[in-house]
């Protein structure tokens, strides 16, 4: 099991003990590609870092750098890396994507474009990057934009085209039997708040369904012929969405006192779906009945999969 705690450290279990390992800024994701474990790190504004797990020793090794914060990280059909970002600046929002080709050392600013916050009108085709999805030779980079999400996508990890804008902020991605299904909200004027999943098929534009009033949906699996979607509601209970096609999505009745959701993963060795957040770790068959295996007193915010093992990490 990995642990992150107070915003920057890694807590590796190897089966006897906690072994921590520190790293130098926010934890914004971890990623597991082909066996590695990687992290990603940046502050607030810049110095975006791609770090792997070294086993042998027990660290994480730092095998990237970008000039602005990152917040996801992608491997593409070609086997190459795409990292996307940015921050909001008092004035303006600052957006990048970079790409490592061929070597993970090696990263270059793909991307780097600015919208003034005097404007109501973004026509950059841009946005802060924090969900993408390798999908069929093509990689699909969701970016945030005021109330808008505009699509990049790229074919060579190196070139990218601005696809199409649709409607919510898209915290997460995934692609599974064809389709492409990214989960996050749409936050209108006032109290006009609602959680939303945009679908398509590959090369298909996106279609937007509207869902649960004050509802946030956070991440998104697949298993067992099912789709389950997890976020928060506005009072911070957790909230749960399943669907059989990616297109009708119904409400699961959870637990009392079950806490805002952060992450979900299918765990196929035991043929079950494991979600982590404000108040622990639970799991489910069906992703509508959901058992609680263990309480943390720390965030968990994210969860990976590997080596048929459940890795949690959570911020204190």
């Amino acid at each position: 099991i990995n642990l992150v705690k107070n915003n920057s450290s890694v807590s590796y279990f190897n089966g006897m003990q906690w072994i921590s390992a520190h790293l130098p800024d926010a934890v914004n994701d971890v990623k597991e590609y082909d066996g590695h474990l990687y992290a990603i790190t940046s502050t607030l504004t810049s110095s975006g870092k791609i770090h792997q797990y070294n086993e042998e020793t027990r660290v994480w090794d730092l095998v990237g750098t970008a000039g602005n914060a990152i917040y996801d990280l992608i491997q593409t059909a070609n086997g190459n890396f795409i990292a996307g970002g940015g921050y909001s600046g008092t004035y303006g929002d600052y957006y990048s994507i970079y790409s490592s080709v061929g070597d993970d050392a090696s990263w270059t600013e793909r991307m780097n474009l600015y919208r003034s916050k005097s404007s109501n009108i973004n026509n950059t085709g841009a946005g802060i990057f924090r969900a993408g999805v390798a999908v069929e030779g093509e990689t699909v980079l969701f970016g945030t934009s005021m109330n808008w999400t505009n699509i990049q996508t790229t074919t060579d990890d190196v070139n990218f085209k601005f696809k199409q804008q649709i409607y919510g902020n898209y915290e997460e991605a995934i692609y599974v039997n064809g389709k492409v299904i990214a989960v996050g909200e749409q936050r209108g004027s006032g109290s006009d708040h609602y959680a939303s999943i945009a679908t398509a098929v590959p090369g298909g534009n996106f279609t937007v369904t509207k869902l649960g009033y004050w509802d946030k949906l956070k991440d998104v699996a697949y298993g067992n012929g099912k789709y389950v979607a997890v976020g928060e509601t506005g009072s911070l209970e957790a909230v749960v969405y399943t669907s059989t096609d990616g297109n009708t999505w119904t409400e699961t009745t959870l637990p009392a006192g079950m806490r805002s959701l952060n992450a979900i993963e299918f765990d196929e060795k035991n043929q079950r779906f494991v979600a982590g957040g404000f108040n622990g770790l639970f799991m489910s068959l069906d992703g509508k009945t959901w058992v609680s295996v263990k309480n943390t007193t720390s965030m968990i915010t994210d969860i990976v999969i590997a080596d048929n093992e459940v890795n949690e990490y959570d911020y204190a």
